[in-house]
């Protein structure tokens, strides 16, 4: 069988409907940009060593969980809203929310810097200030991108991953081949966080008319009307993306940066194509399951399941192959200093895979109205992950042995979510919205 004939069927598989076009699209942008970010990251691991990706590991994560809150989630609200009008009032909500937010985040970190207290495991003390900044970026792209899902006009937000992924390489390699050292690894992924908000906020141009009927009223109302966002969701999802994020921050805290670099790598290396899918399916699937919810719940479950499927055939292509071979080409691509971020992929690609398949159908439960239950999810899941670091540190037995507990923790807890899931799904189309 030749190469043509197997992408043919791969995407007569895949694409033969509207909703893996519009993955397709966004993952297609998204899937050049993370080819460069992989192409030069040989170049960057004979540039840096392991404990300056261990730095960047840690702020990246802190800056992921920060950004998960930073606008209290109101963002999230705004391709739920019930007219372009009150989106554009979510919009605008969760712009002041955000300033406001880091504004005085960036106070308390630098009186906390300059009052020397103790601070974040495998974290420089001035690094911190630059923390409010990184998560401006990535929070302000967020908004945008949700402005430009309700239009469902995925096609600008496959371009700005393009913009992210050149912006930091050109920063990372150049600082790199000058002088390298951590500051060169934040200052690109600073600039990979909010790279392409001017364009989305082109493209939404548009609706600035609507901002003429903008009101201090008209914003106290959809502050009130989305609630949940910030009263219980932020919460939520505050939790899971620290779930998320936490075991780099608690393998610097048990194992040095050093393990925690190699552990960055790892998920960068296999994390990039499951990401750049695993996010572009998030983003189409909340557009459509949103509209089918109000609309057709029984279409709903049927999305549920087939995205699922669909998942599962994509990640299996990449984590199987990935726990074959990554321990013998680590060394070889990377540099023998990077030889146990090969077995630290070989263990991740099962955590990897069940987060690929069954992560952005958890919105599900933000979508029909149960975000009370999510909260207490993310509370256990959380939990989990702090657990599990803590315990194997008292083995003294290594961070590989930490990963294998991790891992197998975290996919049992994917495994049971998406069967409970799927049970309030098939109630829910028996019984319409009354689940």
């Amino acid at each position: 069988m030749n190469l043509s004939k197997i992408v043919s069927e791969l995407r007569q598989k895949f694409l033969t409907d509207s909703f893996s076009q519009s993955v397709a699209k966004l993952a297609g942008g998204a899937a050049i940009a993370q080819a460069l970010t992989l192409a030069v990251s040989p170049v960057l691991s004979r540039l840096y060593d392991p404990g300056d990706f261990g730095v960047l590991g840690v702020f990246a994560s802190f800056t992921a969980i920060a950004t998960m809150f930073a606008a209290l989630r109101y963002e999230q609200a705004i391709p739920l809203a019930d007219s372009d009008e009150e989106a554009t009032n979510v919009a605008l909500l969760s712009v002041f929310v955000l300033i406001s937010l880091c504004v005085i985040g960036l106070a308390v970190l630098s009186y906390t810097v300059i009052a020397g207290y103790p601070m974040l495991d495998g974290l420089p003390p001035a690094y911190l200030l630059l923390l409010p900044f990184s998560v401006f970026a990535g929070s302000i792209y967020r908004i945008f991108v949700n402005l430009t899902i309700r239009s469902k006009n995925y096609g600008p937000i496959a371009t700005t991953k393009l913009y992210q992924s050149v912006g930091q390489v050109v920063v990372q390699l150049g600082l790199g081949l000058w002088r390298p050292h951590p500051l060169g690894l934040i200052a690109g992924f600073i600039v990979s966080q909010g790279g392409g908000s001017l364009t989305l906020f082109a493209k939404n141009k548009a609706k600035g008319s609507l901002l003429k009927k903008v009101s201090g009223s008209s914003i106290r109302h959809v502050a009130r009307k989305f609630k949940e966002f910030p009263l219980v969701l932020s919460w939520a999802i505050l939790l899971n993306s620290a779930a998320m994020h936490l075991p780099g921050v608690l393998i610097a805290k048990y194992y040095g940066v050093g393990a925690a670099g190699l552990f960055y790598l790892s998920r960068r290396v296999l994390g990039a194509p499951m990401v750049l899918l695993r996010t572009s399916v998030s983003q189409v699937f909340l557009g459509e399951a949103s509209s089918l919810y109000r609309e057709n719940p029984v279409k709903l479950n049927a999305l549920f399941h087939s995205t699922s499927r669909k998942l599962l055939k994509m990640g299996s292509l990449v984590c199987i192959p990935a726990a074959v071979v990554s321990p013998y080409l680590f060394p070889l691509v990377f540099g023998a200093n990077w030889t146990m971020a090969g077995q630290i992929t070989q263990i991740l690609a099962l955590f990897q895979l069940c987060q690929f398949t069954i992560g952005p159908l958890m919105q599900v439960l933000i979508i029909i109205g149960r975000r009370k239950t999510q909260l207490m999810l993310d509370v256990v899941r959380f939990s989990l992950v702090i657990l599990s670091f803590y315990i194997t540190s008292l083995t003294d037995r290594g961070v590989l042995f930490a990963l294998m507990i991790y891992v197998l923790t975290a996919s049992l807890f994917y495994g049971l979510n998406y069967l409970y899931i799927s049970t309030l799904l098939k109630r829910a189309s028996e019984n319409g919205h009354s689940s």
